[in-house]
């Protein structure tokens, strides 16, 4: 199977080796400006079933994370790191819930991301 193109920046997935229907975009740090502090993400990362279809989808698009999953979509917000020893942590909220998969066209960017986030918490 080919490995597929992340909607957000274009780049072909690479195959988690952990999770070997898994695939996802590279892990790097982005400053958050909402935040002051610097986020690891993923921008795109899906899950495939064993026939190549689709169980789950993540978008990382800082501060926000939109999970896609069992036909419904919840968006969550950072809101602060916490403290812990090693790994960093952060505390997030769920801003909003969707009875229903969001449709995000690719390619996209992440301000057009961010944009409609805006707008479904503002009309709801």
């Amino acid at each position: 199977m080919e490995n597929p193109i992340c909607p957000v920046c274009s780049q072909p997935l690479l195959k988690d080796s952990i999770t070997p229907n898994m695939y996802a975009c590279i892990r790097r740090k982005i400053w958050t400006p909402e935040l002051c502090i610097y986020l690891d993400i993923v921008d795109y990362s899906v899950l495939k079933d064993v026939n190549g279809g689709l169980i789950s989808e993540r978008y990382q698009v800082a501060p926000y994370d939109i999970f896609i999953f069992n036909n419904q979509t919840e968006i969550r917000q950072v809101m602060s790191p916490m403290k812990q020893k090693g790994a960093k942590i952060f505390k997030s909220e769920i801003i909003l819930t969707i009875a229903a998969p969001l449709k995000i066209q690719a390619p996209t960017t992440k301000q057009k991301i961010i944009e409609r986030i805006k707008m479904l918490v503002l009309f709801s």
